[in-house]
């Protein structure tokens, strides 16, 4: 019954977690969906280097989107009682990799059979 409670804990601090990043990505997300103002008055140096902080700016945004989509799916595992599962083959991930990755989907395992191709 101890595990349990405990695993209660570890889970409610790990969505507290999550649910804070998303926050963050969310925050972020939103100021970098901000398109500056480009080419007005300004030089073709000028114009050229903020199209180029255009262009990195929709690298990293997607980036974060990416993250932001795997802290939803963790917190839908959350929720629905399958978190801590691995997605391929149904067995238990380890704390530990929670610990280190807690938006780990694949257990060590899986994970290795997945890089040995």
């Amino acid at each position: 019954m101890i595990s349990k409670f405990k695993k209660i804990i570890r889970y409610k601090n790990i969505r507290n977690k999550l649910l804070k990043e998303k926050k963050y990505l969310e925050k972020r997300i939103a100021k970098l969906e901000k398109i500056p103002d480009l080419g007005e008055n300004s030089s073709p140096d000028v114009e050229s280097d903020e199209y180029e902080e255009l262009g990195n700016q929709v690298g990293v945004r997607e980036i974060l989107k990416e993250r932001k989509e795997k802290v939803d799916e963790a917190l839908e595992r959350l929720k629905n009682g399958t978190y801590g599962k691995c997605l391929r083959c149904g067995k238990p991930i380890s704390e530990e990799l929670l610990r280190i990755n807690p938006l780990a989907e694949l257990c060590q395992k899986c994970i290795r059979d997945e890089r040995s191709g």
